[in-house]
């Protein structure tokens, strides 16, 4: 077969050298698009390494928090239960109820 005597009508070629450029294109723009989204991955996974180190430091203070509560909520109590037992010790004119507190 003499590949020099074929003859191609212009527009099968021209059809052909489109396709080629869309196909051209179209993996230029995957390939576009596949380099944005490890840009934009690698972003989000540096937010959730900070998120992560941010929630510690958050579980930490409200521990602390907590634990503070605690101290406070029982010195209330202690308080409560030294103004019970100052209204029991006084004579009955002058007996009053404080607090309520849990």
């Amino acid at each position: 077969m003499d590949f020099a005597n074929i003859k191609l009508p212009i527009a099968v070629i021209g059809i052909i050298l489109a396709q080629a450029f869309g196909i051209i294109w179209y993996v230029a723009q995957q390939d576009s698009t596949v380099s944005e989204l490890e840009n934009t991955v690698s972003a989000m996974e540096e937010t959730i390494a900070e998120m992560g180190e941010t929630l510690e430091e958050i579980s930490k203070t409200q521990a602390i928090i907590d634990n503070e509560m605690r101290t406070i909520m029982s010195d209330h109590q202690g308080f409560g239960e030294t103004l019970k037992s100052i209204g029991e010790s006084l004579p009955s004119g002058e007996r009053r109820t404080y607090g309520g507190y849990r």
